[in-house]
């Protein structure tokens, strides 16, 4: 993908490569009694980890490097190199590093708040879209580059701005490209960890990043083996490791796709080969044999650090004009600032300084370390407005400064996102829904939002929800009102008799707490007024064709949820109680209802194989005892599976489940997995109407078997069920969560 879009930018842009103006200063020691050796690494993506396997050719051969210079991944690895770190330890951080996380934006589930936990289950499509009075807004990257500047500092450690990068352990160049002209741009002063940042920016993926007032991106669209940078510092003799993409061959032109990328790749290359072409025979040009390794095969990446390093100390061991240039002066490091003792906030937001620092967990006193920021800005991110917050160091007064930019995204506040549901079971049951949520955010400084959403289908719902933080101490105020018609199964000796159809509007309103981002507490008064069509052999019963109640409750409900994946949980808990207490009227008398119910969720994981455990349990009291519509549904797809959706239905519910699914395979496409599972279930519950009549004699065990997609628009299944009393069906759901 990156290489396309890459390329597809080199046919909107011109082909030149015109530069800013070089220095004229000559980068290379001045005292150097030997040609000064120049090292040129260039773009493509995850093969950059056979520039990791040159370095230690080079390290090896005790061949020096007196000036390095790269383009998108080559100034990743160079910018590394030139901070004086080892060729080992750069292996170890590029083959230990999550390379899909640079390639994401949103955060694990488990460390962003309940609130939004709870959204995004209900609503999974997640497209980032704004919408306010102006239109449809969309960002100017799919992603917005947090997780790859994480990555970056994770991988390179603290450094304070510099006045020129020669002054690093090797002096160093990175080359990006001006979004507005297509020209390289040569970064030689600033903040490393943003220069390597934009030099790596892939076009329409990456948010550009801005510098000096200028927009930039990857700079492969400009000069993908920057050697001419290179001669500019000064060097004699250049180095050159050459990673780019090959033309394809006639058989892998087999679209229209193909053939743009086709048409793209000469563009790419030929600034590639006119690069080439300025290499004389003191030169070196390594161009590793890769094969058909895209730039997001990350997990290629050891085999492509092999290549690198053989290819490499091949080469050196046959120029011994290089061997005669040996080196062995110790290489020199640049010192890392471990620790931070002042933090200056720039704030481009509606939020509030204090409650900005404060998530991050940096309103104490100082020193912070590194590590201390990263989490503090990843805590931040989970708030879910935020677009990037950069942070660089600089010298204040004779004092390190670290500067923290947090930018709101620019194409809110408000934001659109989606649902699709359906499912059947191809027999007496089919839902099909769909939805949307318009999220207006940051309505005070401590992030509060208006949620509005609308859902059409078998099932119709129109909700209105306010949550509103007081302040920074974790209590908030939230307010929901819901117009609904929902439909359940009306059963009798699991013999489907027709369905309720209950129409209502339902207000609720509390204060509730934060205990953390996976931990919360609400209190509150709920009203609700509606109505419940019956079918004919309930009609029968209660001699009217619909019923009319309305009621009044109090209610406390609490969750714990630290699950990385609700439907495909690997790991963490979900543990919520809820407790109401209410005052019905119906059937022309008063009814007084208490309602408890708990439900313990968790799951272990080794390997592809995980288990996830499930137990639930509810009762409900009344006065009158008639608790027709108060109560607890069982039935449908691992809800003991076999039976109709909610075939059985009372006051007293007791259930467990046991789920194991082995994942089959992985569909990673770069920063992106769609995991497809395999799995099945036991489960076993029952209702009862009086409590003293439980038992677990009385239990119903079901089983099933399923596969299990966990697509981008929710989860997917397609599932065979049966149970013990005699009942079985298939299941196919997409879009429904568990």
């Amino acid at each position: 993908m990156k290489r396309f879009l890459l390329s597809f930018l080199a046919l909107c842009f011109t082909t030149h490569t015109a530069a800013q103006e070089a220095p004229n200063e000559t980068s290379c020691p001045k005292d150097l009694q030997r040609p000064c050796i120049g090292l040129v690494l260039g773009g493509g993506g995850a093969k950059g980890a056979a520039h990791v396997g040159v370095l230690k050719a080079i390290e090896e051969a005790k061949i020096p490097v007196d000036v390095i210079a790269g383009t998108s991944v080559g100034s990743f690895v160079a910018g590394l190199y030139a901070t004086g770190k080892s060729a080992k330890d750069i292996e170890s951080k590029f083959l230990s590093a999550d390379w899909n996380r640079g390639y994401q934006d949103s955060l694990p589930r488990s460390r962003i708040p309940n609130r939004r936990k709870r959204h995004n289950d209900l609503f999974p499509i997640q497209l980032d879209i704004g919408l306010d009075s102006s239109g449809i807004k969309l960002p100017k990257g799919i992603i917005q580059g947090q997780g790859m500047r994480s990555l970056v500092h994770e991988m390179l450690g603290s450094y304070s701005k510099f006045d020129s990068f020669d002054s690093l352990a090797i002096p160093y160049r990175a080359v990006a490209a001006d979004l507005e002209t297509g020209e390289q741009v040569i970064l030689s002063r600033g903040d490393l960890a943003q220069a390597m940042q934009a030099s790596m920016s892939i076009p329409g993926v990456l948010r550009p990043t801005e510098i000096d007032g200028r927009i930039l991106v990857d700079g492969g669209i400009a000069n993908n083996l920057p050697i001419s940078v290179a001669r500019q510092m000064g060097a004699d003799i250049v180095i050159a490791v050459d990673i780019g993409a090959p033309i394809l061959k006639r058989e892998e032109i087999d679209s229209s796709v193909a053939v743009l990328g086709q048409m793209s790749n000469f563009l790419m290359m030929s600034n590639q080969a006119e690069a080439r072409s300025t290499l004389t025979e003191r030169d070196i040009l390594i161009r590793p044999d890769l094969g058909n390794m895209g730039v997001l095969d990350f997990d290629a990446m050891t085999d492509a650090l092999e290549e690198g390093y053989q290819l490499a100390t091949e080469v050196f061991s046959k120029r011994s004009d290089i061997q005669l240039l040996r080196d062995s002066i110790a290489r020199k490091t640049q010192e890392e600032k471990d620790q931070i003792h002042q933090i200056r906030l720039i704030n481009n937001t509606r939020l509030a300084n204090k409650y900005l620092l404060e998530r991050m967990q940096l309103d104490g006193p100082p020193p912070f370390t590194r590590e201390q920021i990263n989490k503090g800005i990843e805590r931040l991110l989970g708030q879910g407005t935020i677009a990037l917050i950069t942070s660089s160091i600089e010298i204040v007064n004779d004092e390190e400064q670290l500067i923290l930019t947090v930018n709101e995204k620019e194409w809110g506040p408000g934001y659109l996102d989606f649902q699709f549901n359906f499912e059947d079971n191809f027999r007496s049951f089919s839902l099909f829904e769909i939805g949307t949520a318009w999220r207006y955010t940051n309505l005070n400084p401590y992030g509060a939002e208006w949620t509005n959403a609308v859902e059409f289908g078998t099932e119709k719902r129109l909700t209105s929800d306010i949550y509103w933080p007081l302040n920074t101490s974790g209590y908030f105020i939230q307010a929901r009102t819901e117009i609904a018609r929902e439909i359940s199964t009306y059963s009798d000796n699991n013999q489907n008799l027709g369905e309720l159809t209950r129409s209502y509007q339902n207000t609720k309103a509390g204060i509730g707490y934060e205990f953390s981002d996976n931990f919360d507490l609400l209190l509150g008064l709920e009203f609700e007024n509606g109505r419940v069509k019956v079918p004919d052999p309930l009609q029968q019963i209660i001699g009217a064709s619909s019923v009319r109640y309305d009621s009044g409750a109090a209610f406390i409900k609490t969750e714990y949820d630290n699950q990385n994946n609700p439907n495909f949980t690997r790991n963490g808990w979900k543990v919520s109680a809820t407790g109401k207490r209410s005052e019905s009227n119906a059937f022309g008398f008063k009814e007084y209802v208490d309602q408890v119910e708990i439900q313990i969720q968790t799951a272990f994981s080794f390997g592809y194989h995980s288990i996830k455990p499930t137990i639930k349990v509810g009762s409900t009291f009344a006065n009158q005892g008639n608790l027709q519509f108060s109560g607890f549904e069982l039935g449908g797809f691992l809800n003991l599976s076999g039976n109709d959706r909610d075939f059985i239905a009372g006051p007293h519910m007791r259930f467990a489940r046991l789920v194991y699914s082995y994942e089959l395979a992985a569909n990673s496409f770069g920063g992106t997995k769609l995991p497809l599972y395999i799995g099945a279930s036991y489960e076993a519950g029952n209702v009862w109407d009086n409590r003293a009549d439980i038992s677990i004699k009385d239990l119903i065990s079901s089983g099933a078997a399923f596969f299990g997609w966990d697509s981008p628009i929710g989860p997917a299944f397609l599932g065979y069920g049966i149970s013990e009393n005699s009942q079985e069906s298939l299941y196919v759901s997409l879009g429904k969560g568990l």
